[in-house]
């Protein structure tokens, strides 16, 4: 192993936030809507190539995720960015996260070429009023069901994360029959609308009845989805946050992920506060040196209301389920991220 490697600090995910604009408005997200101009383009694709390199010059990552926060396809230059990444990352994994609108065949096709990349699609359902808080637009809702289709007709092993609102909770089993026709290597991620301070979405959240037929519909008939859904655990868990409006159990998000947003700051957590630890583009070596005083089951204002997709981290590091039960989810079947799990769970 390189000895650069060896002595920087290790983490399972780069969440690579550089983008937070946007071209859907969802009406549970606080991504900013789209607002570019060939000069903020360009500022974009800089910031980008910039932390990618500190990031790399400070850490050692297993996947970077492009991107959790805006949409990376509004770059026009997003392809060239992704293969210049790969060319100079050959060992790590790419996911690239999109709402699926903007895709088409030649894009996918490309993005199919890349070894070690795989995706991660939004959709809360495959019908318009279960995807109605994503986009009313049922010419968008058709293009992204295509774009998925075409991703997996091209060997894209994909992830689909959902929001469950009051939408969607109740006939969540009918994404898992659409996902459960097609023929591919795909896994659908549910996780609840989630509150934030800025945003008051409280009249999404599903209510008791809802969230007793996602028990009876999808939790029930585990055995006729489980080829599309995360283990069984994942699903009692967040059915159980689901009912109690709030999590006790430990996090390792903190200690397990960094994440940086466009202007440089490292968060605290990739998925919570925007308090920061510092900029990357100014301090770099004093920022990442507090990052590496994070501890495993660190805590903040917020926790205890935030559920999503790294739960199953969560439950893997907490010992509730095993290593072997991860390697059905695309972005976690790799030799290298499953060997970078194993080294931070002997770190809890």
């Amino acid at each position: 192993m390189n000895k650069d490697l060896q002595n920087k600090e290790k983490y399972l995910f780069f969440d690579d936030a550089t983008m937070l604009q946007c071209n859907l408005k969802c009406t549970y997200c606080r991504s900013k809507t789209i607002n570019l101009n060939k000069v903020g383009i360009r500022k974009l694709e800089e910031s980008f190539v910039k932390g990618v390199q500190i990031v790399d010059d400070n850490t050692d990552y297993a996947i970077i995720k492009l991107f959790g926060y805006g949409e990376f396809t509004l770059l026009p230059r997003f392809l060239d960015l992704i293969k210049k990444y790969h060319e100079n990352h050959i060992s790590k994994s790419i996911q690239l996260i999109s709402n699926g609108t903007l895709l088409n065949e030649p894009i996918v096709k490309e993005l199919s070429e890349i070894s070690m990349l795989n995706m991660c699609i939004s959709l809360d359902g495959p019908v318009p009023e279960m995807n109605s808080c994503r986009t009313k637009s049922k010419k968008l809702l058709k293009k992204v069901l295509d774009n998925i289709s075409l991703i997996i007709e091209y060997g894209i092993p994909l992830e689909i994360n959902s929001v469950l609102t009051v939408q969607n909770t109740a006939t969540f089993d009918k994404l898992l029959e659409y996902l459960n026709s097609l023929d591919g290597k795909v896994i659908s991620f549910p996780f609840p609308v989630r509150p934030f301070p800025e945003l008051d979405n409280s009249n999404l959240f599903p209510n008791s009845i809802h969230i007793e037929k996602f028990k009876s519909n999808v939790i029930g008939n585990y055995e006729i989805y489980s080829h599309v859904l995360p283990p069984k655990e994942y699903l009692n868990r967040l059915v159980e946050f689901m009912e109690k409006g709030e999590r006790k159990w430990n996090c390792y998000v903190a200690y397990a992920n960094i994440g940086v947003d466009q202007d440089g700051n490292l968060l605290l957590c990739a998925c919570g506060p925007k308090k920061t630890l510092g900029n990357i583009f100014e301090k770099s070596h004093s920022t990442f040196a507090k990052k590496r005083n994070i501890k495993p089951k660190i805590r903040w204002e917020g926790c205890d209301y935030c559920f999503n997709h790294y739960e199953l981290l969560n439950l893997y590091f907490d010992n509730l389920i095993e290593l072997g039960s991860l390697t059905k989810i695309p972005s976690l079947n790799y030799d290298s991220v499953r060997n970078r799990l194993n080294y931070l769970k002997s770190g809890v």
